[in-house]
């Protein structure tokens, strides 16, 4: 019985195998995602508030929470400035979408992007 090597995974492999076009952003799909998942958090926030049915205000209820979910990530990513290629754009869409998830948009840059990536895995000094 043969033994193989296992290829030892690493992120500059990982890299190097992704397409370039990964690297290219779309301004105008980010407008589409962050339009459409607001919209969504809009319609199903309203769902709740206005659905008689307590089995329906359930079922909305999550799927506002997804919602919420999605517009965090949206929000972290402008955040970084990795959203869109325009920062003053990641600024607007990162303060709308980070208002469902209760967090303000210049102390969530501070604590994340200053305390926490600043100190990523060096667990004696990161707060996180």
């Amino acid at each position: 019985m043969s033994q193989t090597n296992p290829i030892k995974m690493n992120a500059g492999l990982v890299r190097s195998k992704m397409p370039e076009t990964r690297l290219i952003k779309s301004n105008s799909l980010a407008l589409l995602i962050f339009a459409a998942d607001l919209t969504l958090f809009i319609i199903s926030f309203w769902a709740v508030v206005l659905t008689p049915f307590l089995i329906l205000k359930v079922i909305f209820a999550m799927l506002n929470g997804l919602f919420i979910g999605a517009l965090f990530v949206i929000g972290h990513d402008a955040c970084h400035g990795s959203f869109t290629s325009k920062n003053w754009l990641n600024q607007i869409i990162g303060r709308i979408s980070l208002i469902p998830t209760l967090n303000g948009f210049a102390a969530w840059d501070v604590s994340h992007n200053q305390c926490h990536h600043g100190y990523t895995n060096l667990k004696s000094l990161e707060d996180v």
